[in-house]
């Protein structure tokens, strides 16, 4: 990986084009490797958000790259991280050389309930039809994993505080107020018990990376993996995490010759805030349980053992969908590269983790120092 380009998520004015165009500059900048052979692009819902097909060759007209070839790709929210792998496969394969990796959504012109509308169908008919939504489920799954190892609503509202003092220092973060655990619990409630702060704000934004076998750039992709699991919530063997997490990470690690113990560093996919509590559990990275205890004594912290989502994560970095797979990316590159200025970790092996629909599907990626 020889660049990563990013820009601010939040509310922009500019189109979809801009926004990729402003992400491949930098990144083509960064990586300084002459040409690209291939484009691979991300995008979860152009036609349900702007009302634009074949965005592909849309993008690759207005970044004037024609007329190499581009494919889009789409994997719900884990959209962007899906788009990464196609592109190490191009290249790991020997197709191509280099290949820029692109992923963009637009999402803030919408209102709110339009939004919404266009998101919830990453479920299932019948889920709709029961009126369950993604923070409907997650919120059940909160509730059953705080049953289960004794967190309570105070806890929950911890994570929201770290993840907003993680991302006051990250100049792309959506949400980079301070907050206390009464800001929190005194806002308003989505799907008892998340309330608004627990949960990713819908941003617009891109990201843009630099993959190619030219010559050795300062991160390498050691290892990838990815997974998927029943659609229906009611159909899992499990109610408080997502079995799709441990068996991408496992293969992720395996290809990466590595183990558990050998990542420094966790970027995980937090739309709501219990998720930081239970994908590195099924991650393999934390024991059962243990999410809350490593929250309390600061082992998730910037310094702390095991940096959990130094960028803020998705619910204070916010959530441009199909682009928040490739700032997650993004986030671990800065990282080993000891680019993330004011909230740099110590880390030599990072994890980038995407989760799809509800634990639908999952893409994780190990990155290393090269």
């Amino acid at each position: 990986m020889a660049g990563a380009g990013q820009t601010p998520f939040g509310r922009s004015r500019g189109s979809i084009g801009s926004l990729a165009d402003e992400a491949a500059e930098t990144a083509l900048e960064r990586a300084n490797v002459g040409d690209v052979d291939a484009v691979v692009i991300g995008s979860m819902s152009p036609m349900g958000t702007i009302g634009e097909a074949h965005i592909s060759s849309k993008i690759m007209d207005h970044l004037g790259l024609t007329p190499r070839p581009a494919i889009r790709v789409e994997a719900g929210p884990a959209t962007g991280a899906a788009a990464l792998h196609v592109a190490f496969w191009a290249v790991s394969s020997g197709q191509h050389e280099t290949v820029l990796v692109l992923a963009a959504e637009k999402l803030s012109h919408l209102e709110p309930r339009e939004a919404s509308g266009i998101l919830s169908r990453i479920a299932t008919p019948e889920e709709r039809a029961l009126g369950l939504t993604m923070p409907g489920m997650t919120a059940l799954m909160a509730r059953a994993s705080m049953a289960r190892h004794g967190a309570t609503d105070e806890d929950l509202a911890d994570l929201a505080v770290k993840a907003h003092r993680n991302a006051r220092s990250n100049p792309n973060a959506h949400r980079r107020k301070a907050l206390s655990r009464e800001d929190v619990l005194a806002d308003h409630m989505v799907a008892e018990p998340l309330r608004r702060y627990n949960c990713a704000p819908l941003a617009d934004g891109a990201g843009a990376r630099v993959l190619t076998s030219k010559d050795r750039g300062p991160v390498r992709i050691s290892g990838i993996g990815a997974a998927t699991d029943r659609l229906r919530y009611a159909d899992r063997r499990v109610m408080d995490g997502f079995p799709a997490n441990s068996a991408a990470a496992s293969k992720a690690l395996r290809m990466a010759k590595i183990k558990t113990g050998d990542i420094h560093l966790l970027e995980t996919h937090d739309a709501f805030s219990n998720l930081e509590w239970s994908n590195p559990e099924d991650l393999g990275l934390l024991g059962s349980g243990q999410g809350l205890d490593a929250m309390k004594r600061g082992e998730t912290d910037l310094g702390g053992r095991l940096p959990i989502n130094p960028s803020g994560g998705l619910t204070s970095k916010g959530h441009p969908v199909g682009a928040t797979g490739l700032g997650q990316a993004a986030e671990v590159f800065w990282q080993l590269a000891g680019e993330a200025k004011g909230h740099q970790v110590d880390a030599a092996v990072g994890m980038a983790h995407s989760i799809g629909g509800f634990g639908a599907s999952v893409f994780v990626t190990v990155l290393e120092m090269a």
